[in-house]
């Protein structure tokens, strides 16, 4: 996943730069390590960063925030500087196939605006604009996901 990766199986103009999310298994971007990049945004590289996972069960992504220390990769104090925002991934068998289970949490929000700049959304304020936004883009994704899923089955 990601934009300078196979996309985010959303809104490929919006979150892609224009460029359809690939339908197929890239097989050199399998191998994933904490701290690796997930671009929101073409060229983007401050958000998602994997700060957890453990393959063929969760992945978490997230987002730095304001007090970023540059702490050690991996450790601790360097997960604690991910509180703008968190999404996690997880696995779960079921009797016929896998389950999905998805979480985002927004912590505040950062936003691009033309005239002001850039321009901080406290926590609360995001909590109440970022699930709409995020429901619709996350529900996209995970139809696109699910599509490309169950045309890969034999």
């Amino acid at each position: 996943m990601g934009a300078d990766r196979a996309g985010w199986y959303s809104y490929d103009r919006l979150e892609n730069g224009g460029r359809k999310s690939s339908d197929t298994v890239i097989e050199s971007l399998q191998t994933i390590a904490v701290g690796n990049l997930f671009s929101a945004l073409p060229g983007a590289t401050d958000a998602f960063i994997l700060t957890a996972f453990e393959p063929g069960e969760f992945m978490a992504l997230g987002v730095r925030g304001r007090d970023a220390t540059g702490a050690a990769v991996g450790t601790e104090a360097w997960r604690k500087e991910f509180d703008r925002a968190n999404w996690t991934f997880t696995l779960s068998a079921i009797a016929d196939g896998t389950r999905l289970h998805v979480r985002a949490r927004p912590g505040f929000l950062v936003l691009r605006i033309p005239v002001f700049g850039l321009v901080s959304v406290s926590g609360w304020v995001a909590r109440l604009i970022a699930p709409p936004v995020h429901f619709v883009m996350q529900r996209r994704q995970l139809n696109g996901l699910r599509r490309r899923a169950e045309s890969a089955r034999p």
